[in-house]
């Protein structure tokens, strides 16, 4: 089997940089730490035989790259993630989680769209024990105001839409 966090680190090494155009046309620098989360930017650079130029990025803002290259910096020392070993859940002081925190709901919902696309199962992850700490302990109009649904709905219509789904 091809261990492809070593064929990374001979053909990528931690202090090589690439540069990416962003989809606002801004120019951001990221290294290892970013490519060896993201199985897409790994096989680009393993398998394309692609030198600098990845067009991938040219579809995620680079406010997005940015706090992805920040929360890759979270994991720089950690080994590779692998998604066949049960990870433990983060605590609420955990760095990744506390970074989260501070986004926006528009920028997470680009974040998320940006790590489905570039195949990053770690901060995936993190991302969904995110959503579940905002969850925790709260009622239905609670979880409405965290996502930002609307919460004025009359007795009839609470009793229509909770037959309409089966609750």
């Amino acid at each position: 089997m091809l261990d492809l966090a070593a064929e990374l680190r001979s053909t990528f090494p931690s202090h090589r940089r690439i540069v990416f155009r962003c989809r606002d046309g801004r120019y951001i620098a990221v290294g290892n730490e970013v490519v060896k989360e993201s199985s897409v930017l790994m096989n680009t650079f393993l398998f394309a035989m692609v030198d600098d130029d990845v067009p991938l990025l040219q579809i995620i803002s680079g406010d997005t790259i940015e706090h992805i290259r920040k929360l890759c910096a979270f994991f720089k020392y950690k080994p590779p993630f692998d998604r066949r070993v049960k990870s433990q859940r983060p605590s609420a002081s955990d760095p990744v989680l506390q970074y989260l925190r501070n986004l926006s709901k528009e920028q997470l919902e680009e974040l998320n769209g940006a790590i489905d696309f570039l195949d990053m199962p770690r901060l995936a992850e993190y991302t969904l024990y995110f959503a579940l700490s905002l969850m925790k302990g709260k009622d239905l109009h609670g979880l409405r105001t965290v996502f930002g649904l609307r919460d004025d709905y009359t007795d009839l219509e609470e009793l229509e839409d909770l037959a309409k789904h089966g609750v």
